[in-house]
């Protein structure tokens, strides 16, 4: 019987040693491993969620951008000519030559207007009656229906369609002497009106009219220096902000435009409108200046033929009427007028008289009370 030998059992020896170090080599390895695969896992599921977060936000802004009419979306629709009054439309025109300081006065927010389409959910609208849909443009004020003339040519022409019955944009009207506003330092810029940019047929009998009219020599405004030449100064109303800018209207022809504006305040300086040359043209319709507060000064010797005529027959004040008799001598013919007034007191819910004559004033405000 033979016994193993010290080699063959120093061979087993290392191959043990061998295999228990090979077992611990390859743990360790295999816990590398999993620790690797579990941070690449990690910074895979983190790439993932960024991922669907950008395409889901991506998403809800492209369908914004379908739904809700931004600019780049308009582009297509700013060639579109909105039919508004030419007067109108010069007068929100501040891009002409006018300087930087003016320019940015006299914007009428363009940037806002183009923007705050984005915010006006049209499609909406699309699905209603013509009825409603004048009802809820009612509610718009002048700017906002610009607005939506801009966002497409349907709009555009509903609006123009019901322009009577919307809103209109204010301004304040002055009419003076040429010569004493270009005494002033106010800059101000011609409008010039084309001639196509009125919307009422000529016919023969209106055609009638203008020949009498330029025949018999009316003018189309009255003053106490004949020599005078009238110029009407439109500006922009805005009661949060300053005087903006102005404008200037040298055109005979613009009376039915300015007639159907609204004005926050109008002055008349020594000039009024022909109230004669207005029955003649308009003798069928209504022809009413519409404004809030009216300041009027006018010659004293004409003011009951002339001045009361156009304030009886074409103005409409709704808050205060100023007149001033800064030069009245006459207290009996001042008196006849301060009568005629407080007579015709329903129409004016505030009157302001300036005068040198209080207290003959003050007898007729007495005697008025005392009428049953």
């Amino acid at each position: 019987m033979s016994l193993p030998s010290n080699n063959n059992a120093n061979l087993d020896l290392y191959g043990d040693l061998s295999k228990v170090e090979d077992k611990g080599q390859s743990t360790t390895l295999t816990e590398k491993v999993d620790k690797v695969d579990k941070e690449a896992s990690f910074f895979s599921s983190l790439t993932k969620n960024w991922i669907l977060k950008f395409l889901f936000n991506l998403l809800k802004w492209i369908l914004g951008w379908i739904i809700y009419f931004p600019e780049e979306r308009t582009t297509k629709f700013k060639n579109i000519s909105v039919q508004t009054d030419d007067i109108i439309q010069k007068c929100c025109d501040c891009n002409k030559e006018v300087g930087k300081g003016d320019q940015e006065d006299a914007s009428i927010n363009l940037s806002l207007t183009e923007t705050s389409i984005e915010k006006i959910p049209t499609k909406i609208l699309n699905n209603l009656s013509a009825e409603v849909k004048l009802d809820v443009f009612k509610y718009l004020n002048f700017n906002k229906l610009l607005t939506f003339q801009k966002t497409n040519r349907y709009f555009n022409s509903f609006i123009n369609e019901y322009k009577n019955e919307l809103a209109r944009d204010y301004f304040n009207i002055k009419i003076v002497d040429k010569f004493v506003m270009e005494q002033s330092s106010t800059n101000y810029q011609e409008i010039d009106i084309k001639a196509n940019s009125y919307d009422f047929s000529l016919n023969d009998n209106l055609k009638e009219k203008w020949e009498q009219a330029v025949s018999e020599r009316i003018p189309l405004f009255l003053s106490f220096n004949e020599s005078c030449e009238a110029v009407i100064v439109l500006r922009k109303h805005d009661p949060c902000r300053e005087e903006k800018y102005r404008r200037n209207v040298y055109c005979s022809l613009l009376v039915r435009k300015l007639f159907r504006c609204g004005y926050e305040e109008a002055e008349f300086d020594n000039i009024i409108f022909n109230p004669v040359l207005i029955k003649l043209l308009f003798e069928n319709e209504v022809m009413e200046l519409n404004t809030r507060q009216t300041i009027l000064e006018y010659c004293i010797e004409k003011f009951e033929s002339e001045a009361m005529k156009f304030v009886k027959d074409h103005l409409k004040t709704f808050i205060k009427f100023s007149v001033e008799f800064t030069l009245c001598n006459n207290t009996e013919q001042c008196n006849g007028i301060i009568m005629d007034i407080f007579n015709d007191g329903a129409r004016f819910p505030y009157v302001c008289i300036t005068s040198s004559l209080h207290p003959s004033i003050l007898e007729l405000i007495e005697n008025v009370r005392k009428i049953p």
